[in-house]
């Protein structure tokens, strides 16, 4: 049987956030729910300074929108 796990993790300013595992499969509305809540309150205490030069990359997601 084939079988997925989504993991979520970032490096800021040289130090490691998370990882965190996303459950079940990750959908468009489920991808943008963990951007809004979750990740945002492990990015709270990020200085603005940092978030202006912030990257975000998807290792391995093919091109989609939702």
């Amino acid at each position: 049987q084939r079988f997925g796990v989504n993991v979520w993790a970032g490096i800021i300013d040289g130090r490691l956030i998370g990882p965190l595992l996303l459950p079940g499969c990750l959908t468009g509305p489920r991808c943008l729910n963990f951007l809004q809540e979750v990740l945002a309150q492990f990015l709270e205490n990020v200085s603005l300074h940092i978030h202006q030069h912030m990257w975000f990359q998807h290792d391995g997601a093919p091109a989609h929108d939702a």
